[in-house]
């Protein structure tokens, strides 16, 4: 028994508690970087009956020890699950291994899917924006609300996963990776919105209406792009850890 368990038990035991430690392990979908992990483990520790939790990153795998009298397994589940992440509860290694496997695939396939999508679309977009470097492109792609018809899907479809993550952390009062990328690729959005529905605003500001239509999309493919050969190399260190 480590320092730090022998300290937490004999505080609880101070409050009248009898203390027999229990350990639960379910595996966490949805945790994609450190951040991911601290907030789980801080909104877990500001539980009374909670002694310890370890969240393995690359198998996404939560080792929790806790006092059932004070805490229940089913309320640490609720928790994670509030926080905008799936936990499911592991009673078996092999259980383990085949959820570890499965949640890999499906994770793998879905950024697959996102970064097709969004790249495609991306460049489209980029050659409409850029007539004088793509001549061949048709004049009527190249409307700012052709464009800007391209653009949403990136944004809000296959950019939906950055947004609903910075917004959970939003209402829990933190920030995290997808927070940086939701607020920039928003602006750029945003702006360029404003641009096309509102140019002669731009102009009598001595301004010219620039479209970022294709600086939001990009930088959402790439991203994906990155989280997709992150997801598949986790995946490849998850089946050499089990």
């Amino acid at each position: 028994m480590t320092l730090r368990l022998s300290q937490a038990i004999n505080k609880i035991k101070e409050h009248g508690y009898e203390v027999e430690p229990n350990q639960i392990e379910l595996i966490i979908e949805g945790i994609s970087c450190a951040a991911c992990v601290a907030r789980i483990e801080t909104e877990l520790r500001k539980r009374e009956g909670l002694i310890d939790i370890s969240i393995n990153l690359a198998t996404k795998k939560a080792k929790v020890t806790f006092i059932e009298d004070l805490i229940k397994p089913k309320e640490i589940q609720e928790i994670i699950n509030r926080l905008g992440y799936k936990a499911t509860f592991l009673q078996n290694k092999e259980k383990s291994i085949y959820l570890s496997e499965i949640i890999a695939k499906n994770e793998y396939q879905q950024l697959r899917y996102h970064f097709l999508g969004a790249i495609i679309l991306a460049i489209v977009i980029f050659m409409a924006s850029m007539p004088h470097w793509f001549p061949f492109v048709p004049s009527w792609l190249q409307s700012p609300f052709v464009i800007w018809f391209l653009a949403t899907p990136v944004q809000f479809y296959f950019g939906w996963p950055f947004l609903t993550s910075a917004g959970k952390a939003l209402r829990h009062g933190q920030a995290n990776m997808n927070t940086l990328v939701s607020i920039g690729t928003l602006a750029a959005y945003i702006y360029s919105v404003l641009a096309t529905l509102f140019p002669s605003f731009f102009h009598k500001a001595s301004l010219k209406p620039q479209l970022y239509f294709d600086t939001s999309a990009f930088i959402i493919a790439l991203i994906l792009f990155g989280r997709m050969l992150e997801s598949q190399a986790r995946s490849q260190t998850s089946k050499a850890i089990q």
